[in-house]
């Protein structure tokens, strides 16, 4: 005798998806990896597939989003292929998608590992690494003469990162070239991992470094939203060029960028995520009452943002190049509830001897009304082309200088 009773909508509308018992049943695959598979297995040959459109869907974070794919890849169900679309456009990414998990890859043979030097010509190929979570400190440092760099090249999306670490403590990562990847260089802190870290700070330097043709963010810094472990960060004499996302982006503490060169930034085309340089939060920062500074940068064919500011605490931009395909500054004092219970209460920028170009506006700095106070020290030597756009009616202060 049945003891359930099952309740089937209808098929009639075509509103829904089949898949083979097997891949229900595959203890080899996680949850995620078979509800992305149902995805792509009932989808047109004709629709063209972004991942992050399902990471959205479903809320992953981008990590999860790179273990479910490879996942997938792994057990032979998924098989993506990038192609460039020339220098500054981007990349086209294909899928095959197999029901029958028959993509497996061939297994490639290990090459004799060989010790990296400063000055060796050759390709060094670093993955996820965790570097620790002490305050020993942590140096990367290449050659001084950018030809003789460690270059990191072709990384691959399946690794994701170029250099990646978790490390609490002092850290300088310098001299290097980063060669095709899913991200350059991420630096990142996560709440759920603070009970293992022995200091509650970060003194991280970026310098030196060449960053080229990869699919997501140039360079990230940054402490997940809950952390309490803040950057105090220099990011100086980058060079990026063919950034799919973000240039430079940053989170959760006091940064100075400085002397930084960009390129086709944004090449994905994927909005908001293209902008030149994004400063964070700063919210819950012992930092705040210090300055974030933004000086000599030059930005150039940037999809979105030139420069974007979301975040708390006292900001200057002064001395930069910017010239973006949306607005060269623009401001937020805020990004969700969350955040903003961690909000050191006020935004104050300054903006000097800017040469800014974006539409529709070179200068664009809005308050939500009932968010933090903003202060806009506007100096008269910044050059603008674009409109000027500085929203007073909603209680921000402008000072013309």
């Amino acid at each position: 005798m049945s003891n359930c009773k099952v309740q089937i909508l209808s098929r009639k509308d075509g509103n829904f998806s089949t898949i083979h018992n097997s891949v229900l049943t595959n203890r080899n695959l996680s949850v995620e990896a078979k509800m992305l598979l149902i995805h792509l297995l009932n989808s047109s040959e004709t629709w063209k597939h972004v991942l992050g459109y399902y990471s959205h869907l479903y809320g992953w974070n981008r990590n999860q989003q790179a273990r479910i794919t490879a996942n997938l890849k792994e057990q032979g169900f998924l098989r993506v292929t990038k192609k460039s679309k020339g220098k500054g456009n981007g990349f086209d990414y294909f899928y095959e998608v197999s029901e029958g998990g028959n993509l497996k890859e061939e297994p490639v043979q290990a090459q004799p590992k060989r010790e990296a030097k400063a000055d060796d010509p050759g390709t060094v190929r670093i993955s996820y690494t965790n570097f620790g979570k002490t305050g020993t400190g942590l140096k990367f440092v290449g050659h001084p003469n950018r030809n003789k760099n460690l270059l990191l090249q072709n990384i691959g999306t399946d690794v994701y990162f170029a250099l990646h670490s978790r490390n609490a403590g002092d850290i300088l990562f310098r001299n290097f070239k980063v060669d095709g990847a899913a991200m350059g260089v991420q630096h990142v802190i996560y709440p759920e991992e603070e009970s293992s870290y022995t200091i509650d700070y970060v003194n991280l330097v970026i310098d030196n470094v060449e960053i080229s043709n990869v699919d997501q963010e140039g360079i990230y810094v940054g402490s997940h939203i809950g952390s309490l472990i803040q950057h105090n960060a220099i990011i100086k004499n980058c060079v990026l060029s063919d950034i799919g996302r973000d240039g430079i982006q940053t989170r959760s503490g006091r940064f100075k960028i400085f002397n930084n060169t960009g390129t086709n930034i944004g090449t994905n085309g994927e909005d908001p995520h293209g902008h030149g340089i994004l400063i964070g939060t700063s919210g819950g920062s012992t930092l705040y009452s210090e300055r974030s500074i933004i000086s000599g940068n030059t930005f150039t064919g940037v999809h979105y943002y030139g420069i974007f500011v979301n975040g708390f605490g006292y900001v200057d931009i002064e001395n930069n190049t910017i010239q973006s395909g949306n607005n060269a500054i623009n401001t937020k004092n805020y990004e969700s509830d969350t955040e903003d219970l961690l909000g050191v209460g006020f935004q104050t920028l300054m903006i000097k001897g800017n040469n800014l170009t974006g539409s529709p506006n070179a200068i664009d700095i809005r308050r939500d009304p009932a968010k933090c106070p903003v202060t806009v020290n506007l100096y008269g030597d910044n050059t603008l082309t674009g409109s000027q756009y500085i929203e007073t009616s909603n209680g921000i202060v402008l000072n013309n200088l």
